[in-house]
């Protein structure tokens, strides 16, 4: 991990439900991509490719940053009783 909001793997991962048998052998690349195959019952099922900003599984685009709507804040005036604003001291 470096600084605060930057999170770097490199080399190979693997995520393991044991639950179902389904494992995952994730190759993270040098430049922030990854590549893996998804297998259950040691048979592969699905194959993902991508890395932050585009992310396909089989083949097909499930993730693109570029058509992500931003998150829009909701901002309501009711406040509670006890919130600051009802304060006569301040």
């Amino acid at each position: 991990m470096f600084g605060d909001l930057r999170y770097e793997n490199i080399g190979e991962t693997t995520f393991t439900d044991i639950e179902n048998n389904i494992t995952a052998k994730v190759n993270f690349a040098n430049k922030g991509g990854f590549n893996f195959h998804i297998y259950q019952d040691d048979e592969k099922v699905s194959h993902v490719k991508g890395n932050l900003a585009l992310i396909r599984i089989d083949g097909v685009k499930y993730f693109d940053y570029r058509y992500v709507k931003p998150y829009k804040m909701c901002i309501y005036d009711k406040t509670l009783p006890s919130s600051f604003k009802h304060r006569k001291d301040l």
